[in-house]
């Protein structure tokens, strides 16, 4: 489920590019809005505060209400910047290095531990 709403998030955030008006603006600000509140909240609650302060200040960032004034330029770079981050292979591949890394210091952390217990003795 949430691969669909990283993909369909990149999407609009690459649309953002070409020429839209200006409601499709205040669309994508709202969604991204709730969908970053959404994804803080999941990250917050899964006690991975890193990516919950992200995906925080990205609803900050989008948020509709207050509106800031980054400029066309710099916000289509924010845009492309985000939906790269959003890419749902990228994820994949880094929760798979993520859990080759873990048991490969599980391993070396078994070898290590089995070392000074030999030594020990």
């Amino acid at each position: 489920m949430m691969k669909q709403v990283y993909l369909i998030l990149a999407a609009l955030m690459l649309l953002c590019l070409a020429p839209m008006p200006y409601g499709y603006f205040l669309l994508v600000r709202f969604v991204a809005m709730v969908a970053f509140g959404f994804m803080a909240y999941r990250y917050y609650v899964a006690d991975k505060t890193v990516a919950a302060t992200v995906f925080g200040v990205l609803a900050l960032l989008f948020q509709p209400i207050y509106k800031i004034a980054l400029g066309r330029t710099v916000w289509n770079v924010v845009d492309v910047v985000v939906a790269v981050l959003l890419n749902p292979m990228l994820n994949s591949i880094n929760e798979k290095c993520a859990r080759i890394r873990a048991a490969f210091v599980g391993q070396f952390d078994d070898y290590i531990y089995g070392r000074i217990s030999a030594q020990a003795l």
